[in-house]
């Protein structure tokens, strides 16, 4: 710390301050990633959700195709914070999002599309409206050159404006023009073009500004309102502008970000139009207007019912990254799941019988026959496929291989369901698929749970789905109240009724050694989960919350001495790497995640030129040698952060 002036005498003074040494901080460790089939929103496309209310209002709400709706709904009701979603689709039918025209046939319209691609972009509707926020009448005496108007007031009138003009005659005399300029203290108004010669300049002209508005309805509910719109490119609230317009698929017109981005629905104008691109004088100018009326989109499908593996994990050969794949830049995720690769068809609705018709009447008095709407016939739904246990095995060890390559997150498995039913397979299964696996990056939960379910799907109360959600919630509620070293267990679950397979402590005991974590259910005390194991062989890689501990630390390191790249690579740099590194870890042992008395009994850092000799100085590289001892288990594991190559490396 160098000082510029003496602050013995009252005064204003400053310093500067060697911030060389930067210190670490702990990287979130609660941030989840899901991946699955959703009513509708954006597919293979990470999106940042916050809250269960959000999630509604971009993917839409729970849905018979599928378990990421229930699962994220439990992630949030069991403390999560943040998660990103990943929607999925068969690539060869998601395009059929629904569709209408916004316009007169035989001119160019504005095409309309439901936001994203799904079935229930089909039940939208559409009221395209009229509105004029500026009428007024010409003065008796108009320019002889006729590109321009003197009126009586300007109001409402601007650039960009579509305006008609009429005179009351005995033949009407009718005509369209856009404004270029606006002179108001002339009370003037400017044309892209001159008024038709049919015009009397020396009677009266009326004139009318045309805007347009769009109301968003889904099942007979208003959802977004959108006023005084125009199609003239020029305007302010042209509606590309106003709500996002992507023009054309193959017209290289680049997308618009909207000011008021729709949440329901998509503007396509295959031909953007602004006053230099008028016709003179544009004889086609009223065909551009929306028809005014109601639109319904069709068309839509929700392209689930071809879905394969490849379609959740993505094509690891290919580089459009697809399903899971698209998690792979996406460093803040930190838990990841698939609970939707264990999906089946939802069993159909039954219905009570009818009563039996009551008897004829002997006396019978003739009525007219009832008229009235047809009776409604709800869209068909497409049913999801349902994945063989390979195939499902496929999907999770893509999941698990992720998260060993990246080594910044960890896989929540869940049990497979048992053949022809809503649950989990049984307990002699569960061990024969735990067998499976071997990863320090993944931990299994068995059984399923039950939950309400507003859907009454088969005219029950209650749907079994799998476990993730609920645990991937714990561990974020875990992370956040006491620290990502405490073990995600012996928490009760929120919104659960039961779970599908009862597990007392004697199976439990055949289970936990196998690292199979366990959802019992303990009379007063809810339903916990009672296990806390990786699906590992390694016993210093056991426990979840050990492994979830080094990710942190690792993940911190890398990410703060990303300045150390650089620096020449002499003792200062090396000191400087020991401290920071240091007072990281005394941090983390405060917080009780190493063991020890004393911060040298927790943890040590090497970094010093016994292991940095010349010759690897010499080459561009550093190497601190860090050993940790987390709180389970006692032995210290080792992990190397080292500098080659430019570029900040940490192996274990």
């Amino acid at each position: 710390m160098l000082g510029l002036a003496s602050n013995s005498a009252p005064g204003v003074y400053f310093e500067f301050v060697d911030t060389s040494a930067r210190g670490i901080s702990a990287v979130p460790t609660d941030i989840a990633g899901f991946v699955g089939i959703a009513e509708r929103g954006p597919v293979d496309t990470p999106t940042a959700i916050n809250s269960w209310e959000q999630f509604e209002a971009v993917f839409g709400s729970f849905i018979p195709s599928g378990f990421l709706a229930y699962s994220v709904n439990a992630f949030f009701q069991n403390g999560g914070r943040r998660c990103h979603i990943v929607r999925v689709a068969d690539p060869t039918k998601v395009a059929t999002a629904g569709r209408a025209v916004l316009g007169h046939d035989g001119t160019p319209t504005l095409r309309l599309s439901a936001i994203s691609p799904g079935a229930w972009g089909n039940q939208l509707s559409v009221m395209v409206g009229q509105s004029s926020p500026g009428s007024t009448l010409g003065a008796a005496i108009q320019p002889a050159d006729r590109w321009s108007t003197i009126v009586r007031s300007v109001a409402g009138f601007g650039r960009g404006a579509v305006v008609r003009l009429f005179q009351d005659a005995a033949v009407a005399i009718e005509s369209y023009r856009v404004v270029t300029r606006v002179e108001a203290p002339l009370y003037q108004v400017w044309w892209h073009a001159p008024l038709d010669t049919a015009f009397d300049i020396t009677s009266p002209i009326y004139l009318e500004v045309l805007e347009f508005s769009l109301s968003v309805s889904r099942a007979g509910q208003i959802k977004e309102v959108y006023s005084r719109l125009s199609v003239i490119r020029d305007h302010p609230a042209y509606v590309g502008k106003v709500l996002g317009d992507v023009g054309a698929p193959d017209s290289g017109i680049p997308a618009l970000v909207g000011e008021r981005p729709s949440q329901w629905i998509a503007i396509h104008d295959p031909d953007p139009i602004g006053i230099a691109e008028l016709d003179d004088p544009s004889p086609t100018l009223p065909g551009r207007l929306p028809r005014i009326g109601e639109v319904r989109p069709d068309g839509g499908a929700d392209g689930i019912s071809g879905l394969t593996p490849d379609d959740f994990t993505g094509d690891q050969w290919s580089t459009e990254k697809r399903g899971l794949r698209c998690f792979e830049d996406v460093e803040e995720v930190a838990i990841v799941a698939i609970p939707d690769c264990l999906i089946q068809p939802p069993p159909a609705t039954t219905y009570a019988p009818l009563p039996p018709p009551p008897p004829p009447d002997p006396c019978p008095v003739p009525v007219a026959p009832a008229i009235g709407p047809a009776a409604y016939t709800p869209p068909a739904m497409e049913a999801p496929p349902e994945f063989s246990p390979e195939e499902v095995y496929h999907i999770q060890r893509a999941l698990v291989y992720q998260c060993e390559q990246l080594r910044n997150r960890i896989a929540v498995l869940d049990a497979p369901k048992a053949k022809g039913r809503g649950e989990a397979i049984d307990v002699s299964e569960i061990r024969g698929w735990r067998q499976r696996f071997d990863s320090k990056y993944a931990a299994l939960y068995y059984p399923w749970l039950v939950v309400d379910d507003n859907l009454r799907l088969g005219g029950a109360l209650t749907r079994a789905i799998p476990p993730s959600g609920h645990v991937v919630g714990l561990y974020a509620r875990t992370d956040l109240s006491r620290g990502v070293h405490w073990a995600p267990a012996n928490e009760a679950l929120n919104w659960v009724r039961d779970t599908s397979v009862s597990v007392d402590a004697e199976i439990q005991a055949s289970l936990n050694p196998l690292g199979i974590d366990c959802i019992r259910a303990f009379p007063g005390r809810g339903i916990r989960v009672f296990g806390g194991r990786t699906v590992s062989s390694d016993p210093d890689w056991r426990f979840v919350n050990v492994r979830r501990l080094m990710m942190m630390i690792e993940a911190a390191c890398l990410q703060a001495l990303q300045w150390a790249v650089f620096e020449p690579n002499g003792a200062y740099l090396r000191e400087m790497v020991r401290i920071s590194l240091g007072a990281f870890l005394t941090a983390v042992w405060r917080q009780g995640a190493l063991v020890g008395a004393t911060a040298s009994e927790a943890f040590y850092v090497k970094c010093d030129e016994v292991n940095n000799p010349p010759a690897v100085s010499e080459l561009g590289q550093l190497i601190a040698e860090v050993g940790v001892a987390p709180v389970r288990p006692a032995e210290f594991v080792i992990f190397r952060v080292g500098r080659a190559d430019d570029e900040l490396q940490v192996s274990e």
